[in-house]
């Protein structure tokens, strides 16, 4: 009897291992599955191999697109990256003045040519001379951080998008904006608009997903922070369009109360210590001169269109829209239709309803801020493009 319980026992310990691995998935401790392996005869084995191909398989099968879409954007946005020269004007300021700050080792004042260059803040200069660092000074390393801050820009596309409306459509999303005219373009371009739009949709996925409760309150910190670094790149337009698009939201939900859950105290001491002693700094070192030249002349006056020679009518972003996101912009007028459809649907749940409406708000407020300035360029509203993405 001692024998047959013993032996009674022994099996049902290997039953109940094989079950326990049968729960986990299939994922055995070695010692276990050599143990209840050798147990087992060989027709069982092959019959279970079929089903960890397929498992593999699976998985594999998974990560397939998400791996396209990194070689499509590494071969649209890095691949002979440097072997066009500078092109164009801002392409050759914002890349001389990166130099200067490199040689001089002079962070704070811009200078172009030895002259005080006020047109911009500095982060992307900051980008730029880290990569000319690494990579020593040609055009490679000064178009850099635009290809890098394009392809995060997909990145958190995807990933807003997986959130928002499920896997597939984030990796869809991801395919669009990595695809479209303007993205290819500006990820080989040393100018701002790429790191621009990049904060901007940072900000403002950030509180979407904290104000629908897919994130924790900390994203509001993220919100805040990338308003931040906005005001780094290009000034106070990114804090203005951040804003404007997160109030018009709230106003249209009836919601203005949510404000308050956002931490705006917090928020704004973390946005100013990110973004004002760069400001400070630099009022100090130039006595004025530069608040001057930027608030007042590129900011103030281009956007009343003075002293500037690229003004054109308020509808003039419609046709830059939909060529700068073609070939998807063929698509838009069904997506935004359904978009708006879906945003007044009652039956919808609320946080597709939400992720909807917020993303319809972010590409109309845009668009229409950028309208009313007189001074208009097609790259001015490229923080849109995340938002169309996820639509169509």
């Amino acid at each position: 009897m001692g024998i047959q319980e013993a032996g009674t026992k022994a099996g049902r310990h290997q039953r109940g291992v094989w079950t326990e691995i049968g729960r986990s998935g299939g994922n055995e401790v070695t010692t276990a599955g050599d143990v209840t392996d050798s147990t087992r005869s060989a027709p069982q084995r092959a019959q279970d191999a079929p089903s960890a191909a397929r498992g593999g398989g699976a998985a594999r099968a998974s990560a397939l697109p998400y791996l396209l879409l990194a070689v499509l954007c590494f071969a649209l946005f890095f691949w002979r990256l440097g072997a066009v020269p500078l092109i164009g004007l801002d392409e050759g300021l914002y890349s001389e003045t990166s130099r200067e700050m490199l040689a001089s080792g002079d962070y704070v004042v811009p200078t172009c040519n030895g002259e005080p260059f006020f047109d911009k803040p500095p982060l992307v200069y900051w980008l730029q001379a880290a990569s000319m660092r690494v990579f020593e000074v040609n055009s490679f390393a000064v178009r850099l951080p635009s290809a890098v801050a394009e392809l995060l820009l997909v990145v958190l596309t995807v990933f807003l998008g997986a959130r928002l409306f499920g896997r597939r459509v984030g990796l869809m999303s991801g395919f669009a904006l990595a695809t479209c005219t303007l993205t290819v373009g500006l990820a080989r371009m040393a100018i701002l608009d790429a790191a621009f739009a990049l904060c901007i949709t940072c900000s403002l996925a950030a509180f979407l997903l904290a104000c629908l409760k897919l994130a924790g309150r900390a994203a509001y910190v993220v919100f805040w922070a990338a308003m931040g670094l906005s005001a780094l790149v290009k000034g106070p337009a990114g804090p203005v369009v951040i804003t404007a698009t997160v109030f018009v939201f709230l106003l249209l939900r009836r919601d203005l109360r949510s404000i308050g859950r956002a931490m705006p105290l917090v928020g704004a001491l973390v946005a100013l210590a990110i973004a004002l002693p760069w400001y400070v700094l630099v009022a100090q070192r130039t006595g004025g001169a530069f608040l001057n030249e930027f608030i007042i002349h590129q900011n103030m006056q281009r956007a009343l269109g003075q002293d500037f020679h690229h003004n054109m009518p308020f509808w003039a972003y419609l046709p830059i829209w939909l060529v700068g996101f073609f070939p998807w912009s063929v698509f838009l007028p069904a997506a935004l239709g359904r978009a708006h459809r879906q945003a007044g649907d009652a039956e919808l749940q609320k946080r597709t309803e939400g992720a909807f409406l917020f993303l319809t708000v972010w590409i109309a407020v845009i668009l229409v801020i950028f309208s009313i300035l007189k001074s208009k360029l097609p790259a001015y509203i490229y923080p849109i493009y995340p938002a169309s993405a996820l639509l169509v």
